[in-house]
């Protein structure tokens, strides 16, 4: 079986987000790509920093990882962007399969 994984990205806003996610499917990187509006807390150039963002999780097979990773780093906003890779350990055979039939 195939590797699968989700790789992780926030974006200021949707709106923001929406090019990356719809060069990303029309490029075939990613079967499928949710957004979620979440709350961050970090630490920036020494400064406490707290803002609304979102989150976009994009589900893909691990073989292209790679080029999803240079993708998003040459479209992105943001100076250093977080793109983070994680593996699915297992999944629903139908829905692995399916990642495979659209990317």
């Amino acid at each position: 079986m195939e590797q699968y994984c989700i790789v992780l990205s926030t974006f200021e806003t949707e709106d923001q987000a929406k090019p990356a996610i719809d060069r990303v499917l029309s490029e075939k990187l990613a079967a499928c790509i949710q957004v979620l509006n979440i709350g961050s807390y970090y630490v920036w150039n020494g400064a406490l920093c707290n803002d609304k963002e979102v989150l976009v999780l994009f589900k893909t097979s691990s073989r292209l990882y790679e080029e999803l990773k240079y993708l998003l780093e040459e479209i992105h906003p943001y100076d250093t962007p977080e793109i983070i890779c994680i593996p699915i350990q297992s999944g629903a055979e139908g829905y692995l399969q399916w990642i495979d039939e659209v990317t």
